[in-house]
């Protein structure tokens, strides 16, 4: 999880404004103000920001003592739109997105270096469950984005 302050930092290192992010992960900026006031989040909301941030190159930085925190990556790339909305991206359309591309259940597992029961159970998760695992979740979601922006750019 991401904290509230971990948000603010990841902005400024990035010069984004509550808009941006708020547009990149697919939520309203009031939701990202809230969770800059460390106020509860969903647990989907929480992982569509980080992914959002991390994809724009910054690397956060857990517990270890001395708080947490974040950092740019080297070779930092702009901001992409992720997201977990209704139509697109919530772990009950994975297995359907998957499919669609043409990635098998193994690929995709080893592609996210995540179990392929632990995939099957993500892809099994109900549409308006918020019973998933993050640590699967964000790695699926970013092979899944990855590969569909690679047909975007083999479309054009």
């Amino acid at each position: 999880m991401i904290t509230g302050t971990q948000l603010r930092m990841a902005r400024a290192a990035l010069k984004l404004g509550v808009r941006d992010v708020a547009q990149a992960a697919h939520v309203s900026p009031a939701t990202v103000t809230r969770i800059e006031a460390d106020r509860p989040a969903n647990a989907a909301t929480l992982a569509a920001v980080r992914t959002a941030l991390e994809a724009a190159g910054v690397e956060f930085i857990a517990e270890n003592g001395e708080g947490p925190g974040v950092k740019l990556k080297k070779g930092r790339t702009e901001m992409v739109k992720v997201g977990f909305t209704e139509s697109e991206g919530h772990p009950s359309t994975f297995k359907y997105r998957r499919e669609s591309l043409g990635i098998s259940e193994k690929d995709m597992a080893a592609q996210a270096g995540v179990s392929l029961k632990d995939l099957q159970t993500l892809e099994a998760t109900p549409p308006n469950s918020s019973k998933y695992d993050l640590k699967i979740l964000a790695p699926v979601e970013r092979v899944l984005l990855d590969a569909e922006k690679q047909k975007r750019e083999i479309a054009r």
